[in-house]
């Protein structure tokens, strides 16, 4: 019986044309979210690579900061040794 209240001549359908309307809404509403959520991770995925590039950056520069500290505390301690051998070889010559 509730059927044929659905599809009878004089009700138009207007049934199935306002679940149409509100299925289509629906469709464009959740699109339209999709859309604005692709675009932000877009953007965030290019900050985030942003970023890394930075640190790798801050990272090669700390770490060319302490190369160059050890390498000059190592020449200091070769010319130690250095002038220390050489001074050493003289008092044996002599």
């Amino acid at each position: 019986m509730s059927n044929y209240r659905l599809v009878r001549k004089d009700n138009n359908n207007i049934f199935y044309k306002a679940l149409a309307v509100i299925s289509t809404v629906g469709i464009v509403a959740i699109a339209g979210i999709q859309v604005s959520i692709a675009l932000k991770k877009g953007n965030t995925t290019e900050d985030q690579l942003a970023k890394i590039m930075l640190e790798i950056q801050n990272a090669r520069k700390d770490a060319m900061t302490e190369v160059k500290a050890h390498r000059a505390e190592v020449l200091k301690d070769l010319n130690a040794l250095k002038t220390q051998i050489f001074s050493e070889l003289k008092s044996d010559r002599a």
